[in-house]
Formats: structure tokens, C-alpha cells, sequence
């Protein structure tokens, strides 16, 4: 399978940029902010409508650990896995979260929060080594346009998720070219009728635009984020009564006219 991340991801200098950005003590960035707070609040607002069963929460792509942190805080979840395809990130984030040492980024120096109930591990989207149906909350942001099989990354997330699981996932839709094959690089309505595909519904669609400050000019680019649910039972329940009802109508026939003398 080919390899999901180039070389730039993986760096020391972009783990520590990502960084950068995500953590206020950090924070040198003005875009980061609103669409970091417009996907927590989704996030959140969706874990804490899954209510007393605290579900397996896993953050796909993790980065900086941000979102982690909060579900982390909003204490409704069992367990928090974060799974990341870059090791730089990964040991950065992990510093970050789980140790109680202070951490210097760049030239920057965060104290390490010592969070308990968090898991970090290295593992890619395409192949995520996590049993079928066992994961009540999942979060994937910004990872599906920065893989070569778009549709297999979809397939992953909805093999993963349990019925009635909740999937948060985003997409900027500006695929990287290096990366991502033109036929896997998938619209709005394309990327929707995959999780469909796959017994996921998209129950909500928010959308939000973002420009990103480059060093000669500004790219203003829209960003989607889907509310994915696994109705699998619904789903299949819903089909056998149609199946049902039309099964009747066929056998169900006109009664005979008696015969007149």
C-alpha cells in the first residue's frame, strides 16, 4: 500500500508549526482560530448528546492533540485513542499531553499537562488497526484530503464505527497533488454518497470558508464538515419491512367473484 504521508509532514519543523498554531500559549496564527473553535463546538455537541454510555473516542490524525485535550475535559468519554501518521507529531503531541515536563517547541516552552485515559499511537487511516464496530465517537480532520485512497480512508472510518457510532469528519477539499490520484479527489456530494455506500449516513453538513495567508498572496478555500452516523440496523430493518410490504402485495390476490347462474 502506498505510503500515506510525504516527507514534509514528517519533519521536526512542521510538527512544530502544527504545534504552534493549536496551542494559545504557542499561538503565532489568526486563521487557525475560528475554524479550530467552529470544530470543536460540533465536536463537543455531538459527544454530549451520546449521553450517559461514555463511548471509545478516537481522533484520527490528531496533529497537535487539540481536539484530544477536549474531549479529554468534556469527560464523556471511556477511553481516548489518538492515532497520527507523522512520528514527529506524534512525539511532540505526546509531550504535550502526557507528560508533566515542561516542553520546548520551537523556541517556545509549554508545560506538559500529565493527562491520564489517552492513548497516542502511530497508525495510517487507510489500514487503522482497530477491531470492526468498535467505536462509539470518532474524529477525523483534515486527513481524507491528504491520502491516496480517498474512498478507503471513508470505508476505515465506517468499518470502525459501532451502530449508532457518531463520525465527525473534515474536509478543506484542497487535495495534495503529490498525493492524492485525480479519481480519488472527491466533491461534497461524492464523498456523502461513499459513506452511504458503507451503511453511513450523513445526518448534519456544516460549512465554513478559511483563508490561508501564504507568502505573495491569501487562498480562500471552503471547508465541510460532516456529521457521519452508522445506521446499519436502522438501515436494514427499514429495508426488510419494504421487502416486506411488496412481498404481500404480490401475494396478496383479488378475492373471486362467485359465479352467477
Amino acid at each position: 500500500m502506498k505510503k500515506i504521508f510525504l516527507d514534509k509532514y514528517n519533519t521536526q519543523e512542521k510538527a512544530e508549526e502544527y504545534a504552534i498554531m493549536a496551542w494559545p500559549v504557542l499561538n503565532q496564527s489568526s486563521y487557525s482560530k475560528p475554524f479550530y473553535n467552529f470544530v470543536k463546538k460540533i465536536v463537543l455537541t455531538n459527544l454530549k448528546k451520546i449521553g450517559d454510555n461514555k463511548p471509545l473516542c478516537i481522533d484520527i490524525g490528531f496533529g497537535s492533540g487539540k481536539i484530544l485535550f477536549d474531549m479529554h475535559a468534556s469527560k464523556g468519554c471511556q477511553k481516548i485513542v489518538g492515532i497520527e501518521q507523522s512520528p514527529a507529531m506524534l512525539e511532540i503531541t505526546k509531550s504535550i499531553l502526557l507528560k508533566k515536563l515542561p516542553v520546548k517547541i520551537g523556541s517556545n516552552t509549554i508545560d506538559g499537562l500529565g493527562l491520564k485515559n489517552i492513548s497516542l499511537k502511530i497508525g495510517e487511516i487507510q489500514l487503522l488497526d482497530l477491531k470492526t464496530e468498535s467505536c462509539g465517537f470518532v474524529v477525523c480532520i483534515n486527513v481524507l484530503d491528504r491520502i491516496p485512497d480517498t474512498k478507503r480512508g471513508i470505508f476505515e472510518l465506517c468499518r470502525i464505527l459501532k451502530k449508532e457510532g457518531v463520525l465527525i469528519v473534515a474536509t478543506a477539499f484542497d487535495y495534495e497533488e503529490l498525493v492524492t490520484p485525480p479519481e480519488q479527489r472527491l466533491s461534497s456530494t461524492q464523498i456523502e454518497n461513499e459513506f452511504k455506500k458503507n451503511s453511513c449516513f450523513v445526518i448534519k453538513k456544516h460549512k465554513t470558508s478559511l483563508t490561508k495567508k501564504l507568502v505573495k498572496k491569501e487562498i480562500r478555500y471552503n471547508e465541510h464538515i460532516f456529521v457521519v452516523k452508522n445506521l446499519t440496523k436502522i438501515h436494514f430493518k427499514l429495508k426488510s419491512k419494504i421487502s416486506l410490504c411488496h412481498l404481500k402485495k404480490l401475494t396478496i390476490r383479488p378475492k373471486k367473484k362467485p359465479l352467477t347462474k
